[in-house]
């Protein structure tokens, strides 16, 4: 793999919670020249260059932060995920600990899901842009820091015309996600 993937590994679980190594690790797919990431909630689906060498399977995530730390020192660096281990430009390994072909792993029914969602968009205007980081800092102004299960998580609400269309270039009004909680706030729209 030639080039970066930036913090894909953030879609994946911790691997305290993980239940498969599905959720733990992102993928590497040789075919489609992708990596995939999922934690069962959201998925990500990043293009990246294959190198003649690499196979298909989970990448260790210490693999891709110590990828990314060669980059902030270097203009490039360069892994190779071979079938037991992640070989880096300098020589240095990380071992990939799984067998491929064993774990049964298949991205299919996400891929299939992502293929949907991009026909049904159709090539038309995005219906929302936002900066997400503001949708989180948003999210932990509103929640209660102590309750933990809701710290992230807040409803939105889009204004609307009188005949009940989505008007995107105005606010969104935001509450936050607990139903004892009365904490509300806005996100303005992004300009052009």
């Amino acid at each position: 793999m030639n080039r970066m993937i930036n913090e894909i590994e953030n879609c994946c679980e911790a691997s305290s919670k993980a239940t498969s190594t599905y959720s733990s690790m992102p993928w590497l797919c040789v075919e489609a020249a992708h990596v995939y990431a999922t934690n069962g909630m959201v998925l990500a689906i990043v293009p990246c260059e294959i190198h003649p060498e690499d196979t298909s399977g989970p990448l260790p995530i210490e693999a891709l932060k110590r990828a990314r730390k060669a980059l902030s020192t270097f203009d490039t660096s360069t892994l190779i995920a071979r079938r037991t281990q992640v070989t880096f430009s300098d020589g240095a390994t990380v071992p990939r600990t799984d067998n491929p072909e064993a774990s049964g792993i298949s991205y299919e029914p996400g891929i299939k899901l992502l293929e949907n969602s991009r026909n049904a968009a159709g090539g038309r205007e995005p219906d929302l842009c936002i900066d997400a980081s503001l949708l989180l800092r948003l999210a932990k102004a509103l929640n209660d820091t102590k309750d933990r299960s809701q710290s992230g998580r807040i409803k939105l609400w889009f204004a609307r015309s009188d005949e009940g269309a989505f008007d995107f270039r105005a606010v969104l009004y935001a509450k936050a996600f607990g139903s004892a909680c009365e904490s509300e706030g806005l996100i303005m729209p992004l300009r052009a």
